[in-house]
């Protein structure tokens, strides 16, 4: 019988150790420390818009928002970066682009059609609701290797989104389209409270994004 190999069993092992610990990092696409801080911003800058931003014009509303969006981001790529560095490995690893172009699809498509809605039309609502939709379809294209936290905050922004369309599309009840105010409280109520709801069910504090 041939004698197994040990140091070519080892660098498997190794190999396959660190594989895992790069996988890691897709989910941190959406950690929890990101996701607490565009939360509070979240849920802050809704608030503020609902009390008296109603005159609030299409391109200050969307700047706003991405300024939150560029702060999360930029908090974001620093953690990842920091703890690829800590543990030796390159950045952006494989598995962090291969969680990006998971992402990205369905994100660009929200995205770009609410931006052409707010921007163009000055329809604000349904230009919330179209990046709340293509959020929660980005999220969830990661479901086959996030942890059920991610595709649970996938589900959610999608429902809601879908259900508030709906809504507005639908219902009786006359939503001012228009209205920095009314499209202010949607971003609170799904990027503001799920994303704090998210990080307070995962442990914002804990270096453990496998949950």
């Amino acid at each position: 019988m041939e004698t197994p190999d040990l140091s070519q069993s080892a660098q498997e092992n190794l190999r396959t150790i660190r594989q895992l610990m790069e996988r890691a990092t897709v989910y941190r696409a959406i950690s929890a420390g990101p996701a607490l801080v565009g939360g509070i911003l979240s849920l802050a800058l809704g608030m503020v818009m609902m009390r008296g931003a109603e005159s609030m014009s299409p391109v200050l509303f969307v700047g706003a928002w991405l300024a939150v969006l560029v702060i999360v981001d930029a908090l974001n790529t620093v953690l990842l970066w920091r703890e690829a560095r800590n543990r030796g490995a390159a950045f952006p690893s494989r598995s962090t682009l291969h969680g990006i172009k998971a992402l990205a699809p369905a994100m660009l498509a929200g995205g770009v059609t609410g931006l052409v809605f707010a921007l163009r039309d000055g329809d604000l609502v349904r230009g919330v609701l179209m990046w709340t939709m293509g959020y929660g379809l980005g999220l969830l294209a990661t479901g086959s290797f996030a942890p059920r936290s991610i595709r649970a905050l996938g589900w959610a922004f999608l429902v809601a989104g879908l259900g508030w369309f709906l809504f507005v599309e639908l219902g009786t009840a006359a939503v001012a389209r228009e209205s920095a105010g009314e499209a202010g409280k949607i971003m609170a109520m799904t990027f503001g409270a799920f994303h704090l709801v998210y990080a307070v069910r995962t442990g914002w504090w804990k270096r453990d994004s496998q949950r």
